[in-house]
C-alpha cells in the first residue's frame, strides 16, 4: 500500500511545502521528487523497532563510512540525456556510488555493508 500525502498547514522554514503520511506519519523533505512520494511504500504497520531499524539502515546508506572521497564520475548509460554519476573510493568494495544507475559500480542505496561511523565515547566522568 502506498502512502497517502496530505499538505502540511504551514510550509517549511525555507518556505516549501511538506507533506506528510496520514496512514504512517513519513514525513517528505522538501527536495523529495514527487515520484518518489507517489510511488513510496507505507511504513504503517511496522513496529518501533523497524522502524529504528529502517531509519539506521537509510541513515548508514547516505553517510557510510567506508566511503571515501570522490574518485570520478561515470556516463550513465540509462540515464536519459548527458548524466555523469559521481563515484567514490570505497574500503570494502573498490569503489561506490550513491546512484543505483551505474552497472558495473557498487551501489550505497542498496548495499548490505553500509555503516555510520560510531561517535567517539565520552572522556567526562560523573562525579
Amino acid at each position: 500500500m502506498n502512502c497517502l500525502w496530505v499538505e502540511f498547514e504551514e510550509p517549511s522554514p525555507v518556505g516549501l511545502r511538506r507533506v506528510m503520511c496520514a496512514r504512517c506519519g513519513d514525513v517528505s523533505l522538501p527536495t523529495a521528487s514527487p515520484l518518489d512520494r507517489i510511488w513510496s511504500e507505507c511504513k504503517k504497520g511496522e513496529t518501533k523497532q523497524q522502524i529504528a531499524e529502517r531509519k539506521a539502515l537509510e541513515a548508514a546508506r547516505r553517510e557510510c563510512v567506508h566511503r571515501g572521497d570522490q574518485i570520478g564520475e561515470q556516463l550513465c548509460e540509462s540515464c536519459s540525456g548527458t548524466v555523469r554519476v559521481k563515484v567514490f573510493s570505497c574500503a570494502l568494495h573498490g569503489e561506490c556510488a550513491r546512484s543505483e544507475r551505474l552497472e558495473h559500480v557498487k551501489s550505497c542505496a542498496f548495499c548490505p555493508d553500509a555503516a555510520l561511523a560510531l561517535p567517539p565515547p565520552s572522556t567526562s566522568r560523573a562525579e
